[in-house]
């Protein structure tokens, strides 16, 4: 999701920090005399920027002749305006003061977090992490910005079908839901916005969570302190004794905080929470590896929700044009087309076809070098079903459960992704670089 916060009118001077537990326009990098300006003005320029261009984190990295800063946009990092690199340590001091971390400490990691007033009525959260170098403390700053209002199914990415599907599942209030993907793949928006569905007076919710990324009313979020042996397990289990209605762990890691979880689904409670695996079809060794029999994800686990984030085309700049039987083959469009032509004739080998279609890429422009604005998800939806139980207790492979996905209809990441290239809301170069490139 892209956020437009053109409207906001500031005077970095004016920004106000507290410590606490994207615009769709490029940003123009201009000239800095750094003579005129100190780390404390340099900072809320960097932070600002990287609020205005619609960062998700933000590097800070010291190296033998340089210091240099960088924006991760839309999950890919792009230089920005750097200072000299005496002005390094500087920022590093600001920002262990605004994040209530510890100014001596060059030798240890520190985490902390921190919150920039823009307005008023608009503030952005940060978490810095620290980490010290072989040149000096290396800092990231992932912002933490999401407002509570933007998180609906509808602005995700997900099919009308799959929107269906999810609340019909959520309507059970028991059971398993599990969100999947690798790390940058929108997993953490996804449950949030889980969270704000079923967020209603009449539930108890408990979270547990390393860190609370988004403050939500009416939820109890609680965060890890392993240093302390507040865990994930260790607060799953208390509560238990809470009298939760749903219980939502940030990632279950271990497998005690699995078996935990498990326990919680077989005793009435709905439990959502992410886990780390490619595809739907890969969530069910995952568990398997993490100490759940068959059984107990048969009779546990009612939803997979599997998920990636494509880059959008930029609307203003994109071009239309015709791809290369490479690019169509790599991207998964060739091998459908071959499958759909195979069943048509009934023929054992897949024929040759032209796919003589224009289509949209990304195009760079002076404003947008990148050619894409945004994110959106791309999303695989799989309900538990008697058949799908059957073949989890019978011990069914991966590949047997993805079979069985597909002869189910339900759509594959490529599958959507491929939808959205269609549209033009991505193009295939995108689609090749987050799935990689297609196998038959």
């Amino acid at each position: 999701m892209q956020f437009d916060l053109s409207h906001l009118s500031i005077n970095r001077d004016d920004i106000e920090f507290s410590i606490s537990d994207p615009i769709s326009a490029a940003v123009e990098q201009t000239d800095i005399n750094f003579q005129d300006m100190d780390a404390r003005s340099f900072l809320n320029k960097t932070l600002l920027d990287a609020v205005k261009a619609g960062a998700s984190d933000i590097h800070l990295e010291p190296y033998e002749r340089e210091f240099r800063i960088r924006y991760r946009v839309d999950g890919i990092l792009r230089d920005a305006s750097a200072p000299p690199k005496n002005f390094g340590q500087l920022l590093s001091i600001r920002l262990k003061v605004i994040s209530a971390l510890d100014i001596s400490e060059h030798k240890a990691t520190q985490v902390g977090r921190f919150r920039m007033a823009l307005t008023p009525d608009f503030s952005v959260d940060f978490r810095a992490s620290i980490t010290p170098t072989l040149h000096g403390e290396t800092i990231v700053l992932r912002l933490l910005y999401l407002p509570e209002e933007l998180l609906e199914l509808e602005n995700l990415g997900l099919s009308y079908e799959q929107v269906e599907t999810i609340h019909q599942t959520m309507e059970t209030m028991n059971g398993l839901t599990l969100v999947s993907g690798p790390t940058g793949s929108g997993k953490t928006v996804t449950l949030y916005t889980l969270m704000k569905m079923l967020n209603i007076p009449e539930r108890s919710i408990y979270t547990v969570e390393d860190p609370v990324e988004i403050h939500m009313n009416g939820i109890n979020q609680v965060n890890v302190n392993e240093k302390q042996g507040v865990t994930f397990a260790s607060i799953a289990k208390t509560m238990l004794r809470q009298d939760p209605d749903v219980i939502v762990l940030g990632e279950m890691r271990d497998k005690e905080t699995v078996d935990t979880a498990v326990k919680a689904a077989h005793t009435g409670h709905l439990v959502l929470s992410t886990l780390h695996a490619n595809d739907a079809a890969k969530v069910i060794p995952r568990l398997r590896n993490l100490g759940v029999d068959g059984y107990d994800i048969a009779s546990t686990v009612n939803l997979i929700i599997a998920q990636r984030l494509l880059r959008k085309l930029d609307h203003d700049s994109k071009e239309s044009y015709l791809p290369n039987k490479k690019e169509l083959k790599d991207a998964g469009v060739l091998l459908d087309q071959n499958r759909l032509k195979k069943a048509k004739s009934n023929n054992s080998e897949p024929q040759d076809i032209e796919v003589n279609e224009e289509r949209y890429r990304a195009r760079a422009s002076r404003k947008n070098p990148s050619g894409y604005r945004g994110r959106e998800g791309i999303f695989q939806v799989v309900p538990m079903t008697k058949q799908l139980a059957q073949m989890i207790i019978d011990g069914a492979t991966d590949i047997e459960i993805d079979q069985y996905c597909q002869a189910q209809g339900y759509k594959t990441l490529r599958d959507m992704a491929l939808d959205k290239a269609d549209k033009g809301i991505t193009d295939l170069a995108e689609v090749i670089r987050v799935l990689g490139p297609a196998r038959d």
